[in-house]
């Protein structure tokens, strides 16, 4: 599955987006930065 992430605001904003993508990886889940190619956003 591929995840994008439309992250807005302040610094933990940014820092909440990359451990939720962290966390989304142990589940083999792959970032991609292009939105059309997301099976998830």
């Amino acid at each position: 599955m591929k995840v994008g992430v439309i992250t807005l605001g302040c610094d933990k904003n940014t820092v909440d987006s990359e451990r939720y993508l962290a966390q989304l990886s142990d589940y083999s889940a792959e970032y991609t930065p292009e939105l059309s190619q997301a099976d998830l956003i």
